[in-house]
């Protein structure tokens, strides 16, 4: 298979894996944006993920730990006093929770990754923004998103190298 290097390759080759690759990829992609956030269940919630044989019991522990980080940092204020290192810890959880979500039957989740893969970029573009004055700078967030982004795509070409 071709390296990828474009989003709609990117979300095709995403949306095609089983549930349990999306999982391990997401949980890769949770892993890249770690350094956003001290929640240790995080961690470990993300190492869960990365499992091949995760139970649905581990999961919902996992799901349960990793939202009450979801909670405890969600925005509570009005947005000119967010907190954009707080929101990116924030997402960093949604993305963890996302990823150890607990499914059940034919629940559709051809978009799992794809989900994780947005929320770790979305808490990159926070993590970059600055605040100045009265007013954050979005100077960094473009060239944040690149770069996440485009260490999203090596990591699943890692993780196709490595699995398939």
């Amino acid at each position: 298979m071709d390296n990828i290097t474009d989003n709609e390759t990117f979300k095709k080759t995403l949306s095609a894996l089983p549930l349990a690759q999306q999982r391990q990829v997401g949980a890769r992609f949770v892993g890249h944006v770690l350094d956003l956030t001290e929640g240790r269940c995080t961690k470990q919630a993300q190492i869960l993920a990365e499992k091949n044989d995760v139970s649905p019991e581990e999961l919902e522990m996992a799901y349960h730990a990793v939202h009450a980080i979801y909670v405890d940092t969600r925005p509570r204020s009005h947005l000119s006093l967010l907190d954009y290192g707080k929101q990116a810890t924030h997402l960093v959880a949604e993305a963890c929770m996302t990823c150890v979500a607990p499914t059940y039957g034919d629940y559709g989740t051809s978009h799992l990754a794809e989900n994780v893969a947005s929320y770790c970029r979305m808490a990159r573009m926070c993590a970059s923004i600055q605040h100045d004055a009265d007013n954050p700078s979005l100077s960094n967030a473009e060239e944040a998103m690149k770069k996440e982004t485009e260490a999203q795509y090596e990591i699943l070409n890692k993780y196709l190298e490595e699995n398939t």
